[in-house]
């Protein structure tokens, strides 16, 4: 796999995580302002905790950690930006995963 392919690859599983997650947590924050309960919002909670590791974890640190208050504007910069890193990692690990049993497969034939 060229290095263009496999950096299209990133970028395109990046894309896809980020609005796969911003999606999940959205419709999560919307039901739990809602006053939604029952089975759909635990529904809703699982992609988000699994497409939210492992960087949004960081969340749960003291907001003192990312700078002054007021820096990033409000929360939902800094959300967005974690959400993109958290993104970016998920592509390049995918990618790479893709790119090895691609090499397996190439290499055994």
């Amino acid at each position: 796999m060229s290095s263009g392919r496999f950096a299209a690859l990133i970028l395109g599983i990046a894309v896809a995580h980020w609005l796969a997650y911003l999606g999940f947590f959205s419709l999560a924050f919307a039901l739990g302002d809602a006053g939604a309960g029952g089975v759909g919002p635990v529904l809703v909670a699982i992609p988000v905790a699994i497409l939210g590791a492992p960087l949004m974890y960081l969340l749960l640190l003291p907001k003192v950690i990312f700078g002054p208050p007021g820096w990033w504007g409000d929360d939902s910069n800094l959300l967005l930006m974690i959400a993109a890193a958290n993104a970016v990692l998920w592509g390049w690990g995918l990618a790479s995963l893709i790119r090895r049993q691609v090499r397996k497969a190439t290499e055994a034939a």
